[in-house]
């Protein structure tokens, strides 16, 4: 595993960091753990969860992974977007929406979006900011937070001065060590326009079908957490109709890559691959990973970087291109 150095911090994650949204939520227990230990012996030690996450209960699984280990983990959550009742009362039937899902995989995106419309959002007033990170930490058996960042937030958010005076006490405090946030791209790009020092670190959406990193290149000096590597699962959908469905592209593909195979897990690979590459050492990608031959094989590429950077440009101007509608 490779490790970076986040510029304007101390902090030295793994380039693959281990994201939690679906704990606790489409992932149940036994599972989580399982990939959890798989990913910290695959030597990933940034662990990215969020208030929000597994109807509020995937900070609780967190913590009870991180015993024992935390002096060698970074933990990453969020605040500003809390389970509501209403959220909580549909955790209960998990079980039952799990075994559904397993038989009907297709429904996992329905149900997700249907479990975040009931989340409570923008709360970021100093009450609600105090009593989200007092559960946090109470959640995640910790006394700090590595990386608290604000989740859903506005530019006007990040200005409010109560908050950032609560936020500067949390540092000082020792509560929080980094803060950053966790937005929509354009409430990103407004939040870095104003040059905020208290906010070092930014996560965003960055894929081959999604050049997010471009748009904020301009801010050197600012650490980026880029989330959704295979386009949030609808690139991967792509690439498979193709390999599927369209043999003469993924031909025409194949003899312009001139590697010697090209099949959905070859695409798929590339795809990791660039995500990868595209950072050099400004950041590091997360990867919702709950299967360990998934975590194996993003790690090999991080190891080994399977393909040549010419191979994996030529891809990213493939995709850019356009794929079949």
């Amino acid at each position: 595993m490779k490790y970076i150095e986040l510029a304007g911090t101390s902090l030295k994650p793994s380039v693959l960091g281990f994201g939690c949204a679906s704990i606790m939520g489409s992932v149940g227990k036994a599972q989580s753990l399982r990939a959890l230990q798989s990913a910290y012996e695959a030597g990933i030690n940034y662990f990215d969860v969020a208030r929000s996450y597994g109807y509020g209960e995937a900070e609780k699984l967190l913590g009870e992974f991180t015993r024992g280990k935390r002096e060698n983990i970074y933990i990453a959550t969020k605040f500003g977007i809390a389970p509501s009742v209403k959220t909580q009362l549909l955790g209960k039937f998990k079980p039952v929406v799990r075994a559904t899902l397993s038989v009907v995989p297709q429904a996992r995106k329905l149900v997700g979006k249907q479990a975040m419309s009931l989340n409570s959002k923008g709360n970021f007033s100093v009450s609600s900011a105090k009593t989200s990170l007092e559960t946090s930490l109470r959640c995640l058996g910790t006394d700090y937070i590595d990386v608290l960042l604000l989740h859903g937030c506005t530019l006007a958010d990040c200005l409010n001065d109560e908050l950032l005076e609560f936020l500067e006490k949390c540092v000082k405090d020792g509560k929080v060590r980094y803060l950053g946030i966790a937005t929509g791209m354009d409430e990103t790009l407004e939040v870095l326009a104003k040059s905020l020092p208290l906010f070092r670190i930014i996560q965003i959406k960055n894929s081959v079908f999604e050049r997010n990193l471009t748009r904020v290149s301009s801010y050197p000096n600012t650490s980026v957490i880029a989330h959704s590597p295979f386009g949030g699962g609808l690139g991967l959908q792509k690439l498979r109709e193709i390999v599927d469905d369209n043999p003469e592209l993924l031909s025409a593909w194949f003899q312009e890559l001139r590697t010697s195979s090209l099949t959905f897990n070859d695409l798929a690979a590339l795809t990791f691959q660039y995500a990868i590459s595209c950072l050099e050492e400004k950041g590091i990608v997360l990867g919702s990973m709950f299967q360990e031959r998934h975590i194996k094989a993003n790690t090999q590429i991080i190891d080994s970087s399977i393909y040549s950077q010419e191979k994996v440009t030529k891809f990213a101007d493939l995709i850019e291109k356009g794929l079949p509608t």
